[in-house]
């Protein structure tokens, strides 16, 4: 089943926010930044997608910024720590939710790089088009020994 990958917007993180917490980065902050949020949450998306790109199984979104939809939460969770602490570290977390969830979304990040974790293609990929492959590392050619010379000395 294909679905449409997206781009997560500021209201999306805040929606993840408690009033409590809202209170605390305008406190902060001195008001909600929507540039700052978006741009924390595009890093997060192209973060998530190099993970979703290492896996040759995966197929990535012509779109930028876009994830799919298995990796929002994800992507959220991760940008809330990251936004919070862009603005001095005010996420008030005494227990270590959030951070427990950011650690356990880059767990499911890795999942997906690693194949464990299906992902839905793009809507507009086309059907069986495997994912680009990253470059892989040069390696170093083998070097002739002595035995596969043979007659040389």
């Amino acid at each position: 089943m294909k679905s449409a990958w997206t781009r997560l917007t500021p209201s999306d993180l805040q929606s993840r926010l408690s009033r409590r917490e809202m209170e605390a980065i305008r406190r902060a902050a001195g008001a909600w930044d929507d540039a700052a949020a978006q741009e924390i949450l595009d890093q997060t998306a192209d973060t998530a997608r190099g993970y979703i790109a290492s896996s040759a199984a995966n197929a990535l979104d012509p779109a930028p910024h876009t994830v799919p939809p298995e990796l929002r939460a994800a992507c959220l969770d991760i940008a809330l720590v990251d936004y919070s602490q862009s603005i001095g570290g005010v996420l008030l977390d005494p227990q270590g939710g959030r951070q427990k969830a950011a650690d356990r979304a880059l767990k499911r990040l890795e999942a997906a790089a690693a194949g464990r974790f299906a992902l839905t293609p793009p809507s507009d990929a086309a059907p069986g088009s495997p994912a680009p492959r990253p470059p892989t590392a040069y390696k170093k050619p083998t070097l002739l020994t002595r035995p596969d010379q043979k007659g040389s000395w």
